[in-house]
């Protein structure tokens, strides 16, 4: 034996004391207490001295095999159980004849395959007080070169994924087991320290109280300081200059009084199963629409966090969507959303989203082929686009859509100014409403839990109680909020819109080229069909085309085929119309599907030629 490899050890708190087992529950413990214990009450001494220096566990009883976090070569190691035969001589006091001889057998650990190359120092379990997630380690390791590194809060299948990284798996197929294997060694021998705590950031109904969680920095209250009276006067009179900003004079309380709710969205879910429905602000660009967003999150402190405001991208598969929600309960603001109206590729988003409105789990995800997790909805969401949210009844119920129009545009000194503003006063003094509001919440837990008030009735309180704070009454629009009939009206400005451009696009091609190909310098005045059949006929307007074909009574009938390339012309007119989909939502009876064109199958919008001039109103 090394005997400074020993002293070593003993330096750490490692007792070499052959009745104390290393990896055995509990630490110094009997050894005839258990089968276990039994068969490793029967190793020779050198044995049990060479694996008391280690974490271990037994893997198997016949052959005798162990799985060794080494402590001397920092590798987590296979071993197994070997014996020796030695002959032992005496001599005599002239060393010239043998007095006694005798044959021994010795056991000893012959180690074998290396599985990771770094060993475990500090295991730690997180456990979720909700009981969400899978079980996650926090695992502080050391490698041969004695460099040290931490992994985690993560599950198992995470920190092998970090170490493959790093280059120290040595056998892929057995590194998950080994790995739980040697965590279960740390829990035996009571070195497997458990945190019950959230890694997650924000609110949540814990033990009857509604408790605040940092992550990895938590403490019982909340990271945001209650605000003086003096800041407590300068928010007040800041969001009223921001109240004159808005062209409609609902907007900006709408989004003053969702934003303050929204982080204790998730304790609503738990606690009433109420939910607050996501805003979608849509429409016109320079109209606000990503400010709304800005705000929210300058309200909570949160306009700097790199998981708060997201592009769509950022979040377009359901796991990535369900990772941008469990982070946090502080709500995150999604930009450039339109690409949602695309049913045929993110209907799965849509209804995701649909769940993770109204209920505390966003999805379910297989961790392997007979087990999965819960991924919970932690997030509220703003969803901003230029076009118009998704046709899905069930998905508009539960937003709150705010419609910029084209009188709603600013222009480009109105613009520079309100950025001045943006980063001179709202992105330093705005966290202020949000400090007071946590604060009161905090303290007046009750407003929430009793149920008896909706969240924009307690959005109202904070507000008046924060006015009367500084001796102020509160301002009369703390009671406005968004029309719930205003997406009906757009709906109708939109599709008048679009019909106008048809009928425009029609006439102009027919005015334009009519005298060129008829070779007659008089325009007839035909009626609009005999218009949109000569623009057909000779391939006049790049996205509409037609075919001729037969219905199910083989009556002959002509199909129109809308291409992508309406979507493109459409951009710079009506940017609320992004993709086929909403076309085909629109004109009623069209479809979207594939269908042959110039000889190439594509994606179009396609319905009867009737059902095109029934949609302009034209004959």
């Amino acid at each position: 034996m090394d005997n400074n490899l020993i002293n070593n050890n003993n330096k750490e708190g490692i007792n070499t004391d052959n009745n104390s087992l290393s990896g055995i529950e509990g630490g110094n413990i009997d050894l005839s207490t258990s089968k276990k214990i039994s068969i490793l009450n029967q190793l020779q001494p050198q044995v049990r001295e060479e694996l008391s220096k280690h974490s271990w566990e037994i893997i198997s009883y016949n052959p005798t095999r162990f799985l060794v976090a080494h402590s001397e070569h920092k590798q987590i190691i296979f071993a197994e159980l070997k014996e020796k035969g030695v002959t032992r001589r005496r001599n005599d006091i002239r060393g010239s004849t043998i007095e006694n001889e005798t044959n021994e057998t010795i056991s000893y650990l012959k180690f074998s395959r290396i599985v990771i190359g770094a060993i475990p120092v500090e295991i730690i379990l997180n456990k979720n007080p909700l009981g969400l997630f899978d079980q996650k380690y926090t695992i502080r390791f050391v490698t041969q070169s004695e460099s040290s590194f931490t992994i985690g809060p993560k599950t198992l299948d995470e920190i092998v994924t970090c170490l493959k990284e790093r280059s120290l798996i040595f056998m892929s197929t057995k590194v998950i087991e080994a790995l739980s294997i040697i965590v279960n060694a740390f829990q035996r021998s009571g070195k497997l320290i458990i945190k019950n705590d959230m890694e997650t950031t924000g609110f949540y109904f814990i033990d009857g109280k509604i408790k605040y969680h940092g992550g990895s920095i938590s403490n019982s209250n909340n990271n945001h300081p209650k605000p003086t009276l003096e800041q407590i006067e300068k928010c007040c009179e800041l969001i009223e200059i921001l109240q004159t900003k808005f062209k409609d004079k609902d907007v900006f309380p709408t989004i003053l009084k969702w934003s303050i709710i929204a982080p204790f969205d998730y304790v609503l879910k738990q606690v009433h199963k109420k939910w607050m429905q996501w805003l979608y602000p849509y429409g016109w660009s320079n109209t606000g629409k990503s400010t709304l967003g800005d705000m929210c999150c300058c309200i909570l402190d949160r306009y700097h966090d790199k998981g708060s405001i997201l592009s769509f991208t950022a979040v377009d598969t359901k796991a990535r969507l369900g990772e941008a929600l469990s982070k946090s309960t502080y709500p995150i603001v999604i930009n450039e959303v339109a690409q949602l109206n695309d049913e045929n590729r993110y209907r799965d988003m849509v209804e995701m989203s649909k769940t993770a409105v109204t209920d505390t789990i966003a999805r379910k995800k297989f961790v392997n082929k007979t087990i999965y997790t819960d991924i919970p909805s932690f997030s509220p969401c703003i969803l901003t686009s230029n076009s118009s949210p998704p046709s899905d009844t069930g998905f508009r119920r539960r937003i709150i859509p705010i419609i910029f129009t084209e009188n709603d545009q600013y222009s480009e000194s109105e613009i520079k100014d309100f950025k001045e503003l943006f980063d001179q006063r709202i992105k330093n003094e705005l966290r202020y409403l949000g400090d007071f509001t946590v604060n009161y919440i905090m303290e007046h837990q009750m407003l929430l839990l009793d149920g008896k008030k909706d969240w924009k009735e307690i959005a109202e309180i904070i507000l008046t109680e924060m006015y009367k704070t500084v001796q102020r009454g509160p301002p009369e629009w703390i009671k406005y909020f968004v029309r719930e009939s205003q997406m009906a009206e757009s709906k109708e400005d939109i599709d008048l819109v679009f019909r106008n451009f048809l009928i425009e696009k029609v006439n102009e091609t027919y005015n334009k080229f009519q005298r060129s190909i008829e070779k007659d310098n008089d325009i007839p005045n035909l009626p609009f069909s005999g218009r949109l059949n000569f623009c057909l006929d000779n391939k006049l307007i790049p996205f509409l085309n037609s075919v001729n074909t037969s219905n199910k009574d083989n009556y002959k009938e002509t199909l129109i085929l809308i291409t992508s390339d309406l979507v493109h012309e459409l951009k710079k007119k009506i940017s609320q119309i992004s993709s086929l989909n909403e076309v085909a939502a629109i004109i009623e009876g069209f479809e979207y599907g594939q269908k042959r064109v110039n000889g190439k199958n594509i994606r179009t919008v396609y319905g009867t030629k009737k059902q095109l001039l029934d949609f302009l109103w034209m004959e």
